[in-house]
């Protein structure tokens, strides 16, 4: 989590993103399973502070 929460300072919504989704593939590919719902929000929450 500490991971997004770096990115997001770096004002980029696009790396931000291309690192979630990075996530969420390798996460299901080798434990299949999704991302906890704390990480989800954390997400979301920093991809609305970048704006829209």
């Amino acid at each position: 989590m500490l991971y997004l929460r770096a990115l997001a300072l770096t004002k980029s919504k696009e790396s931000l993103n291309r690192q979630y989704i990075q996530f969420e593939e390798t996460l299901y590919r080798e434990l299949g399973i999704t991302p906890f719902s704390k990480v989800s929000a954390l997400f979301n929450q920093l991809m609305s502070e970048l704006g829209s």
